[in-house]
């Protein structure tokens, strides 16, 4: 279904923590999920099948065309990002973009994306699909992201 799109967007993943940013290798589950979603990864010529560590300055210099940041964990807004990293607010994708976090299906403290979201690899594909192409599920609610406003 995915391939039926007629762009590919660029996609960013994952989030800093303290001074490294955690990426998934371009041979991992998540940027699998990105490609079968029909969507570039900024990774995916990496061919790690674990996470990646990069500082800031090498995402800010691999993400200028980027589109789309997803698994952006569980912040209620921008404006917490920036609380907890200012230098986000240097991304274009943070400014101009779309970011996605992955408490969509939250069960009191628990987030089912860690949870259900292992077994149920179809619907975490639906939705980067809906994320990526909305004009293919026009009826699809996500399940597991939530877009941050």
């Amino acid at each position: 279904m995915a391939l039926k799109a007629k762009e590919k967007p660029m996609v960013l993943a994952n989030e800093m923590y303290g001074d490294v940013w955690y990426l998934p290798g371009g041979k991992t589950s998540t940027a699998n999920f990105i490609s079968d979603a029909n969507a570039d990864y900024i990774l995916k010529n990496n061919t790690e099948e674990k996470a990646v560590t990069m500082s800031f300055e090498e995402v800010f210099a691999k993400s200028g065309t980027v589109q789309y940041w997803i698994n952006v964990g569980n912040h209620t807004s921008r404006k917490e990002m920036l609380s907890m990293n200012p230098f986000y607010r240097k991304l274009n994708v943070f400014n101009k973009g779309k970011i996605y976090v992955i408490t969509g299906k939250e069960r009191g403290q628990a987030n089912d994306f860690f949870e259900s979201g292992v077994v149920r690899s179809d619907l975490v594909l639906k939705d980067y699909i809906k994320i990526f192409h909305p004009e293919l599920l026009p009826g699809y609610q996500l399940t597991y992201m939530k877009e941050l406003k």
